[in-house]
C-alpha cells in the first residue's frame, strides 16, 4: 500500500478515533455538568435548610419581629429551591417536611402572640401555662422536623457529590483510554509515514500522562496545523475545563465547611450566653444527675469550681432533702415557675431560692429539666423587715390611742408592755419608774418573766446594774447588741437567749421618770427607722407621764390660773408633738412602701414627699421644744434641716461644704410652715442639680433681720448654674410654681434670683410677732 494511501488510511483511522473521543467528551462533560447542578442544587437545599434553623433558633431566643420577617423570607427561599427540585424523587420526603415546618413555625409565632395577649389581658395562670405548654410542644415538633431535614439533606448531598465525584473520575478515566488508544493507533501508522508525525503523538502522549497525574495547568503545544493539532486544541480545553470543575468542586466543599461552622459558632454562642448570665442554671433530671450547671449557679452556692459542686448530692444542696421529691412531683403538673425553697451554702448556711423550671425531652428522648435559680434571701429580709415595722407601727398606733384615753398611770404603763409583746413588735418589754430619790415608784412587764422580780429586788437594795446606770445617765438610746455578755450583772440579762435590747430613759421638760427597755432581735439593732419608732413612742410615754403628773398636780394646785395656762401649753406641746409624731409615722409607712417599687423614679418622688414632710415635722419639734410655743428661731431650724436634707442626699451632698451667716431671727408658726417648704425645695434642688456626679462645691446660706423687721435670706451655691435665659418662674415642675406662689401669697414676700457663677436666691419678707398665741 502506498504511503499516500496509508497516510489517507491513517488519517480517516485517526479522524474517525477523533471524533470518537469528542463525542465521548461531550458525552461525559455533558453527564459531569449535569451532575454538578444537581450536587449544587443539593447543597443549596441543605444550606439554605439549616440558616433557617439557625434563624429559628435566633427567634426561639429573643422573639423578635424583624427575625420572624427574615425566617418567612428563608423560608420562601427554600421553597423556591426545592421547585426548581420537583424532578428529584430524593427531595419527596423533605418537601412534607417543609410544609410542616411553615405550619409549625406559624403555630409558634400565632401561640407566642396569644400567650403575651393572656399577660397583657391579665388571663388565668392556668390558661398561661397551657399556651406555655403548647408553644413548648410547637418548638419541640420544629426542631426535630427541621433536624431531621438538615440530615435528609446532608445525605443527599453527600449521595450527589459521590456521584458527582464518580462521573468526574469516569470523564478523566475514559478520556486517558481513548487518548493512549489514539496515541497507539497514531503511532502504530506513523512507522509508514514521516517521522514528523511521531514527535508531536510524543508530545501529546506525554501531556496526557502529565495531566493524568494531576497536574492540570499543562498545556500541549503542537503545531502541526493538522488533526494532531487540533486535538491538542481539544485536549488543552478539555484539561481547562476539568480545571474549572475541580475549582468549583473545592469551592463547594468550602461553602459546605462555612456553614458547618455557623452551626457550631451559634452551638457556641448559646453556650457563652448560658455561662455569662448573672442567674444561675443547671439542666438536671428527674433521677438526679447533673448535666450541665453555669458559673453563677456553683457561685451562688458558694463553691469554688463547676466540678466541687457536682461531686455533692443534688438533694444534698436542699435545706430538707425531701424538697427534691417534691421538686420533681411538682413538674408533672407543669412549668415550675417562682418555686421558693430553702437551700445551702458549701458552709452549710441557709438561704432562700426561688427556682424556675421547665421539661424538655433530648434528642434521645430523655426526660431533663432546665431550671433557673436566683437568690433571695435578701428580698425575705426585707420582707421580714417591712412585717416587723408594719408590727411596730401598729403598736405604736395603740399605745397612742391608750395614752389620749387612759388616765391611770400605772394602767397605762402595764397596758403599754402588753400592746408592744402582744403585737409582737417586740419579745419582752419592761418598764421602770424612779422616784425623786431614785428608788423604785412603779413598774410593769410583758414576758419578762420572773427573773424581773430579782431585778427590782436588787433595786430595791440599792444594788444598781451597769445597764440601768448607763441608761439613766444619758439622754440617747442604749443599744446592746450582746446583753448577756455585756451586762451580765442584770438578773434579767439572761433572758435575752442571743438577742439584743434596746434601753432609753423616760424623760421630759429635764426630768427622769425612769427606763424602758425591750428585746429585739440583732439585725433590728442598728435600723434608723426601728431605732426612730422606739424613741418617738418612749417620748410619747414620757410626754404622758408628764401630762398625767401634771393633771395630779393641778388637782392639788389652788393657783387654777395658773393651772390653766399650764394645761394650755401642755395641750399645745402635745398638739405640736402629736404632729410631729404622726408626721414620722407618714414618712415612715411612705418610706416602706417605697420599697416595694425598683424604679428610680418612684424612689426619688417619696424621697421629696417624706423631705417635704420631715421639714414640716422639723417645725413642730421645734415648737414643741421652745419656751415661746408660738414661734421658732429660724437660725436653728435651718441648722437642722440642712442636716436632715443632706443624710437625705447623702451621696449627691458628700462633697458639698456648708457656709453659714446666721442670726438669731423668730418668726410665727403661720410664717414658719410655708418657709419650711420653701427653704426643703431651694436646699433639695442644690443637693441634686447643682452638683451633678458628685462634684465638689458649697452652699452659703445668710440670714439676717432689718431694723425695720424685713427677713432676709440669701441661698447661693457655686455649682452649674442655668442658662442665661432660663425663665425658672415658667418651670412647669411641681416644685418650683409651689415656692413662687408660698411666697407671693402666704409670705407676702420677694424672691429674685441671679445665675452667676451657679445660682443665687435672695428672699425678703415680713413676720408680725405681736401675732404671739401662748
Amino acid at each position: 500500500m502506498k504511503i499516500k494511501n496509508k497516510l489517507y488510511v491513517n488519517a480517516g483511522i485517526a479522524i474517525f478515533l477523533v471524533v470518537t473521543l469528542f463525542s465521548v467528551v461531550l458525552v461525559v462533560s455533558g453527564r459531569v455538568i449535569e451532575e454538578k447542578r444537581r450536587h449544587e442544587l443539593m447543597d443549596n437545599v441543605r444550606v439554605s435548610i439549616s440558616e433557617l434553623d439557625l434563624i429559628t433558633y435566633d427567634y426561639l431566643l429573643h422573639r423578635e419581629k424583624r427575625m420572624s420577617y427574615q425566617w418567612n423570607l428563608k423560608y420562601k427561599s427554600l421553597g423556591k429551591i426545592l421547585n426548581e427540585s420537583a424532578e428529584e424523587e430524593r427531595l419527596k420526603s423533605i418537601d412534607a417536611d417543609y410544609v410542616t415546618i411553615g405550619n409549625l413555625f406559624s403555630l409558634i409565632t400565632a401561640n407566642y402572640q396569644k400567650r403575651q395577649q393572656f399577660i397583657q389581658e391579665g388571663s388565668s395562670q392556668e390558661m398561661i401555662d397551657i399556651a406555655v405548654r403548647q408553644e413548648e410542644r410547637f418548638v419541640a415538633q420544629l426542631l426535630i422536623t427541621s433536624h431531621s431535614v438538615i440530615t435528609d439533606a446532608s445525605r443527599i448531598a453527600k449521595e450527589t457529590h459521590a456521584e458527582a465525584m464518580k462521573t468526574q473520575a469516569l470523564a478523566r478515566n475514559m478520556t486517558l483510554i481513548l487518548m493512549i488508544i489514539l496515541a497507539i493507533t497514531v503511532t502504530s501508522t506513523s512507522l509508514l509515514v514521516a517521522g514528523s508525525i511521531t514527535k508531536p503523538l510524543n508530545k501529546l502522549t506525554q501531556g496526557a500522562e502529565i495531566i493524568g497525574k494531576g497536574n492540570l495547568e499543562h498545556r500541549v503545544e503542537i503545531k502541526t496545523k493538522d488533526e494532531i493539532s487540533e486535538l491538542a486544541v481539544a485536549f488543552n480545553q478539555m484539561t481547562q475545563n476539568l480545571k474549572v470543575s475541580l475549582y468549583e468542586l473545592k469551592k463547594e466543599i468550602a461553602v459546605r465547611k462555612l456553614a458547618e461552622e455557623e452551626v457550631r459558632e451559634s452551638e457556641k454562642r448559646i453556650r457563652n450566653l448560658m455561662e455569662n448570665l448573672p442567674i444561675g442554671i443547671a439542666i438536671t433530671t428527674p433521677e438526679g444527675d447533673v448535666p450541665e450547671v453555669n458559673t453563677a449557679l456553683w457561685k451562688i452556692f458558694g463553691y469554688d469550681s463547676k466540678e466541687e459542686f457536682l461531686n455533692i448530692p443534688i438533694e444534698a444542696h436542699y435545706y430538707n432533702s425531701r424538697e427534691r421529691e417534691r421538686f420533681v412531683r411538682l413538674h408533672k403538673k407543669g412549668l415550675v415557675k417562682g418555686w421558693e425553697v430553702q437551700l445551702k451554702h458549701k458552709d452549710g448556711s441557709v438561704f432562700w431560692g426561688a427556682i424556675t423550671s421547665a421539661t424538655f425531652l433530648t434528642e434521645a428522648a430523655k426526660t431533663e429539666f432546665i431550671n433557673v435559680f436566683e437568690d433571695i434571701t435578701e428580698r425575705k429580709k426585707m420582707e421580714e423587715k417591712n412585717n416587723r415595722l408594719s408590727l411596730l407601727l401598729r403598736s405604736v398606733r395603740d399605745v397612742n390611742q391608750l395614752i389620749t384615753k387612759e388616765k391611770n398611770r400605772d394602767v397605762l404603763l402595764q397596758e403599754s408592755c402588753k400592746i408592744f409583746t402582744r403585737d409582737k413588735g417586740y419579745v419582752n418589754v419592761w418598764i421602770i419608774l424612779f422616784d425623786e430619790e431614785y428608788k423604785v415608784d412603779f413598774a410593769a412587764k410583758s414576758g419578762v418573766g420572773d427573773n424581773f422580780e430579782l431585778l427590782l429586788n436588787d433595786l430595791k437594795k440599792g444594788k444598781v446594774s451597769s445597764c440601768v446606770k448607763k441608761v439613766l445617765n444619758q439622754p440617747e438610746v442604749l443599744l446592746m447588741e450582746n446583753p448577756e455578755s455585756e451586762y451580765a450583772d442584770s438578773p434579767v440579762s439572761g433572758k435575752y437567749e442571743g438577742r439584743a435590747a434596746i434601753a432609753v430613759r423616760l424623760e421630759y421638760n429635764k426630768k427622769v421618770y425612769g427606763l424602758l427597755c425591750a428585746k429585739i432581735e440583732k439585725e433590728y439593732l442598728a435600723d434608723e427607722q426601728m431605732v426612730g419608732l422606739f424613741t418617738e413612742v418612749t417620748e410619747d410615754i414620757s410626754f404622758a407621764l408628764y401630762r398625767l403628773e401634771l393633771e395630779a398636780a393641778h388637782k392639788l394646785t389652788e393657783e387654777q390660773i395658773k393651772k390653766d395656762l399650764e394645761e394650755k401649753k401642755a395641750l399645745i406641746q402635745e398638739l405640736y408633738h402629736r404632729t410631729k409624731n404622726n408626721m414620722q409615722v407618714v414618712s415612715s409607712m411612705l418610706k416602706m412602701q417605697s420599697r416595694h417599687s425598683e424604679s428610680e423614679l418612684v424612689h426619688n418622688a417619696f424621697r421629696e414627699i417624706i423631705n417635704k414632710i420631715k421639714s414640716m415635722s422639723l417645725v413642730h419639734e421645734k415648737l414643741y421644744q421652745a419656751d415661746d410655743l408660738s414661734k421658732i428661731n429660724l437660725k436653728d431650724y435651718i441648722e437642722n434641716l440642712i442636716r436632715l436634707l443632706r443624710r437625705s442626699y447623702s451621696q449627691q451632698a458628700a462633697n458639698v461644704s456648708l457656709n453659714f451667716e446666721l442670726e438669731d431671727v423668730f418668726v410665727l408658726i403661720d410664717s414658719a410652715i410655708p418657709l419650711a417648704l420653701v427653704l426643703n425645695e431651694l436646699i433639695s434642688n442644690v443637693f441634686k442639680h447643682a452638683f451633678p456626679e458628685s462634684g465638689k462645691g458649697e452652699l452659703s446660706i445668710r440670714l439676717y433681720q432689718e431694723e425695720n423687721g424685713t427677713i432676709n435670706i440669701h441661698l447661693a451655691d457655686n455649682g452649674v448654674g442655668l442658662p442665661v435665659d432660663f425663665d425658672l418662674a415658667k418651670v412647669k415642675t411641681m416644685g418650683l410654681p409651689t415656692m413662687f406662689s408660698l411666697i407671693d401669697y402666704q409670705l407676702k414676700g420677694e424672691v429674685t434670683y441671679l445665675v452667676e457663677n451657679g445660682l443665687k436666691w435672695h428672699m425678703k419678707f415680713w413676720d408680725d410677732l405681736q401675732k404671739t398665741r401662748v
